[in-house]
């Protein structure tokens, strides 16, 4: 339950997990302590053509791409 102050909320803010217009209700309830967020994004995520380190290996991001 949401308002049960012993759990945390755990929210896959990407569509085909989650509805996108809930995702702003899970902190404004739980709080900012208690809403978690999960994302499948890496540090290469927004980032400009070029090559990045995903741990020991190298992607490359092209036209937004990885």
């Amino acid at each position: 339950m949401l308002t049960d102050t012993r759990v945390t909320a755990d929210i896959i803010a990407e569509p085909a997990f989650t509805w996108i217009r809930h995702c702003p209700l899970v902190p404004e309830v739980k709080g900012l302590e208690q809403a978690v967020l999960i994302t499948d994004g890496m540090a290469a995520t927004g980032m400009p053509d070029g090559r990045y380190r995903l741990g020991p290996l190298e992607v490359e991001v092209k036209d937004a791409a990885v």
